[in-house]
């Protein structure tokens, strides 16, 4: 973590001490209005001016010590171990007369805490939660002109204002497509859509077309960029045909690369020729087979067909599957699945309709890969689909969040 992110952090809590010592201090019949608009009370008459002063001296301790706990951590590992709680906040992308617009909710309740307009003429987002900082990145002009994408990095505060939106790295030729940041925000793994133009009005030439085999990580402090590409030919599980989906695990050393591995021959086959490999990203470049390994794969014949992969906790993948129960009813099941082998530990399993058809599901994770957000089975077809929810999985349940339905763009 950067010295400004610290320093953010020391400024939050302790703007969060001073309010502690304000409120130990007020007088009881006067009413303390909270971020949130509900009304809190003193729960007695003026304490001693010691007692507050304890409270700031507590926290510029817990201030200090976690500094020094972020600083005997190596260096791209997260700042602390997973929570037993979800992140506080979550951020969502949605249009608002054709522009995109990101509000900063809380998870508790989803009520909204900061709304911005988007830097970029895209829907994805990607979050660093132990940096507290939320990312976009894509055009910031969408035109038939040849695309340059930004990275835009903005932080929030503890009580889910936005503070700060910067550009991070350094600009890209070429569209984003697949992008995630790694867990303390200091790096961000991308490939470029085939197309080098977000709006085409005509097909471009193949000449202009990039290829999908490509991964590329940038230091977003430097703009150094390192790239792996695909060097096997054989048409096996370890060739990389089109990168489908990136994720870190929670040390920030290893990216998983989703990827179709071959080209779907059974128009009527319930699933996808479909792979993950763990590519090391401290190895400098180079081939994908060569600093990678393969962590899991499946052929278009399977039954039950994962639809997503991530990066997940302790040595596992966290994957989004479905199960056709009958011909008019699915199954949506979200689990881990443990790279040293064994059976999937179920983390969520619902009913849905229509499992012959393309529904859209997602799933998205937080930097330690131990909460997840899930997008239930959706009939994109149906009237009624834009009221479906996401949520966040616990205890083998989906708690819904507000703000986010089926077409908009979630992280945490």
């Amino acid at each position: 973590m950067s010295s400004q992110d610290d320093i953010s952090r020391a400024a939050d809590q302790f703007k969060d001490a001073l309010n502690a010592a304000a409120a130990v201090m007020t007088v009881r019949d006067r009413p303390v209005f909270s971020p949130g608009g509900n009304v809190r009370r003193p729960g007695r008459w003026l304490l001693p001016l010691t007692a507050a002063m304890a409270v700031v001296v507590i926290a510029l301790a817990v201030v200090f010590v976690s500094r020094l706990v972020r600083n005997a951590a190596p260096a791209g590992a997260p700042a602390s171990a997973a929570s037993t709680v979800p992140p506080k906040y979550y951020m969502t992308v949605d249009q608002d007369v054709g522009k995109y617009v990101l509000q900063v909710r809380r998870t508790a309740d989803g009520a909204v805490t900061a709304t911005v307009r988007s830097p970029v003429d895209s829907a994805g987002i990607a979050a660093a939660t132990t940096a507290r900082a939320f990312f976009v990145a894509g055009s910031p002009d969408c035109t038939t002109a040849l695309a340059v994408s930004k990275v835009y990095r903005i932080t929030i505060t503890g009580s889910g204002q936005i503070s700060g939106m910067t550009v991070v790295g350094v600009p890209i030729q070429g569209m984003i497509s697949e992008w995630a940041v790694s867990p303390v925000g200091s790096q961000i793994a991308y490939t470029l859509a085939k197309t080098p133009r977000c709006n085409n009005h005509s097909s471009p030439a193949p000449a202009t077309l990039l290829p999908q085999d490509v991964v590329r990580v940038m230091n977003l402090s430097t703009g150094s960029v390192q790239t792996w590409q695909n060097t096997a030919t054989a048409d096996n599980p370890t060739q990389v045909q089109a990168v489908s989906g990136l994720s870190w695990t929670p040390d920030g050393h290893t990216l998983v690369v989703e990827y179709q591995w071959a080209a779907q021959t059974v128009p009527s086959a319930a699933g996808q020729n479909l792979a993950a490999l763990g590519l090391d990203t401290t190895s400098g470049g180079g081939s994908l087979q060569t600093h990678s390994h393969l962590l899991w794969h499946q052929d278009q014949n399977c039954v039950t067909c994962v639809l997503q992969v991530l990066a997940g906790p302790d040595d596992t993948l966290t994957a989004d599957e479905t199960q056709p129960v009958t011909q008019q009813q699915a199954r949506q099941l979200i689990v881990r699945i443990p790279l040293a082998g064994g059976s999937p530990a179920i983390m969520y399993s619902a009913l849905d309709p229509t499992p012959t058809r393309a529904d859209f599901t997602a799933i998205y994770a937080d930097s330690s890969g131990q909460w997840v957000i899930a997008l239930p089975l959706t009939d994109l077809s149906k009237p009624t689909w834009p009221s479906t929810r996401a949520g966040w999985i616990s205890n083998g349940k989906l708690h819904p969040l507000p703000g986010t339905i089926a077409q908009t763009g979630i992280a945490w």
